[in-house]
């Protein structure tokens, strides 16, 4: 080894994540596309046809769909203030209002951590 130069980790050394499972997945995975690309109009065509046996499916699949885009950022923002919280880099504050035991309110979901502490009836009378 040449002085001043970093030895390079071994399986046996590697962190978590990085030793025989990690590079087993990886070949596994380069195997899963590979093989991908070379069935993929067999794949697509089974697809095709599981779309045109299951219309019914596909229109309630499509339909949960489009309300969920709608509502990915308040789920965001809800997972934001649960993981903070659980964290610990906020802690439940008291309801603004009247003091007594509060829920986080978004004011806008965009800004995640921007938030109102108050109490259910509070909380509930704000959205009207």
């Amino acid at each position: 080894m040449i002085p001043g130069e970093v030895p390079r980790a071994t399986h046996l050394e590697a962190p978590v994540g990085m030793g025989i499972l990690s590079s087993a997945n990886s070949v596994k995975s380069e195997y899963h596309r590979q093989w991908y690309q070379r069935n993929k109009d067999r794949v697509l065509g089974n697809n095709r046809k599981w779309r045109e046996a299951n219309k019914d499916k596909m229109t309630s699949y499509s339909r949960r769909r489009r309300l969920l885009s709608g509502e990915r950022l308040k789920i965001y923002a809800r997972s934001v203030v649960e993981n903070a919280l659980r964290r610990g880099w906020i802690r439940r504050k008291p309801c603004e209002v009247c003091g007594g035991n509060a829920e986080a309110h978004h004011v806008d979901y965009a800004y995640a951590l921007e938030l109102r502490w108050l109490c259910k009836d509070h909380h509930e009378a704000s959205h009207h």
